[in-house]
Order: structure tokens, then sequence, then C-alpha cells
């Protein structure tokens, strides 16, 4: 008998696997002497010692070749969460030969794809405030100021690489009555709309692929800073005593939320950062950096 039944996921697989990374741009931090300490990077480094590239590169892709990252790309000046706070260089992707060609090179590696994060993520507050930061599509008076910066944002990007984003992300998952209007107007194949909270036990939005007027909309399922409390070695860390609550409060673990993804055929899609180092000395969660020991189990976890 021939089975007829279509299957879900390409290859008949059980769940699409992929590393979502936010806020690559023409940035790092510049505070020390050399400016060139391991997590200083936001991907103005390039592929430089001690960048964010090359972690990701000897940690992830050395030994998980099979593993797909999106990287979520701010296209100009990325903004500061404050004036006057930890001193860094931050640029548009255009403005340095380095890193035009850093982007054309991620363009073509098998591992990564580039995908559309704002023009400069947002705005200060006049407070200087971080927690008031301006998100991007929060800052638009109009659909046609949204897909006027979009398009000035695609450009930059289109004039280096030669080809156009297939989607992209709103900047802290902020979105407005026009928000998704523009998307559409601006041509996108995919977006990522909302965070899920499913490690918290609260689905407040859908954790299938869905679409909107014609746009497939891709979930965020997984924090990358949900850790297994199987992993003792972390006993005595911040993220420990979170992932315990999240067990106490809500009967919720690591491995129960990627069992419950994968047995529903839904994306799990881990969500992360380029750089722990915030401007107002806050540290930046998820990220990679502080992460990397739990990605490597999730990525471990899901062989079986």
């Amino acid at each position: 008998m021939i089975d007829t039944n279509k299957c879900k996921w390409k290859y008949g697989k059980q769940a699409p696997v992929v590393i979502m990374m936010d806020d690559l741009c023409n940035k790092y931090m510049t505070d020390r002497s050399d400016g060139g300490y391991l997590g200083a990077d936001w991907g103005g480094m390039c592929d430089a010692e001690n960048s964010w590239y090359q972690f990701v590169k000897h940690n992830i892709f050395d030994k998980y070749p099979y593993v797909r990252m999106t990287c979520f790309l701010v296209t100009g000046r990325r903004e500061d969460l404050i004036i006057d706070g930890k001193s860094n260089i931050s640029l548009a992707m255009d403005e340095t030969e380095q890193f035009r060609e850093f982007i054309k090179k991620l363009s073509k590696d098998e591992h990564i794809e580039l995908a559309y994060h704002g023009y400069t993520h947002g705005h200060c507050s006049k407070d200087n405030n971080p927690d008031g930061f301006i998100q991007e599509w929060d800052t638009f008076v109009s659909v046609e100021d949204a897909v006027d910066v979009i398009a000035k944002g695609k450009k930059l990007y289109e004039d280096i690489v030669g080809e156009s984003f297939k989607g992209g992300k709103y900047c802290g998952y902020r979105r407005n009555a026009f928000s998704d209007e523009s998307i559409v107007r601006s041509g996108f194949l995919y977006w990522c709309r909302h965070w899920d909270n499913v490690q918290n036990g609260i689905n407040g939005e859908s954790l299938d692929m869905e679409m909107f007027d014609g746009v497939v909309d891709i979930p965020s399922s997984v924090d990358g800073n949900l850790f297994s409390l199987r992993e003792w070695k972390h006993l005595f860390t911040r993220e420990y005593v979170k992932a315990m609550y999240r067990k106490l409060r809500y009967n919720v673990t690591l491995e129960k939320t990627l069992d419950g993804l994968v047995k529903n055929g839904q994306v799990i899609s881990i969500q992360s950062h380029t750089s722990p180092i915030r401007e107002d000395n806050k540290r930046q969660y998820p990220n990679v950096i502080d992460d990397i020991d739990n990605i490597i189990y999730i990525l471990e976890y899901l062989k079986k």
C-alpha cells in the first residue's frame, strides 16, 4: 500500500529547528582598552578573533554542521538603549568595506540566513530610561512611514548582497494596528510577529505557523535562556533559579517544552542574541555567549 498522507515537514521530519539570532549589526563595544574581549561584539567585529561569528562557528557550526541559524540584521545604525552609555562603535551596514564583505560572506554561508530586523531598531526615550526604549515599529506614524523606512533598509542590503530579504522580525516583538500591513506591502514572504511564552506555560499566541494576508507567520517558541534542571553545573546560577521557578510555578521544564513541540510537529525556534553586553550595563538575555552550554544541551537532546 502507498501512504498518500502528506508529510507536515520536509522528508517526513517531526519538527524543524532553527536558532533565531537577534540584533546582528555593524556594532561592537569599546569600553575596554582594546574592545576585543569575548561578548563585546554585536557583529561589527566581523570574523575577527573573539567576534560573535567566530564564537558561533567554533561552538555550534563546527560541532553541528546541519544546524541552521537565522540572523536578524539591523541594516542602519543600531540605536543605543540609552544616551551616553557604555562606549561603542555603531554604524550602518554599508559604512565600512570590512562589514560589507562580511555580510556578503554570511549571505553565502550555508548555515546562515539573513533576515530584516529594522533600520535602527528604535529610538532612545527622552528620559534616558532603557526600559522606555521605543521599538522601531512603534516609532512609525503611518503605514506609509513604515513602508518607506523598510524600503530604505532593504535597499542597503540589496546594494551589498544583490538580493532581497525573504523575511524578518519585529523589533522587541512590538507591533501596532498598521504594522502587519507594512510587512505585506513590503513583499516579505514570512515574518516573526510574536513571542509565545511557551517556556512559562502561557500560550498567549499560537505555536503553529500561520498566515496573515499571504505572509507566513513563524512563532518564536524556545527561550535560549531556559536552562535544563538536569545540568547540575549551573545549580547556583541565575538561569538555574529561573528554571526551578518555572518548574514549581508552571510545571514546565526545558525537556517538557521540547518534547511537546516535537510531539505536535511545531517549530522549535530557539531565541538568542549576538551579545550579552548592553549600553546600560545590564546583561542582555537571552544571548549566545552566556547560554552556549544550554543551546548545545538542546541540540544534543534533540538528536534523539
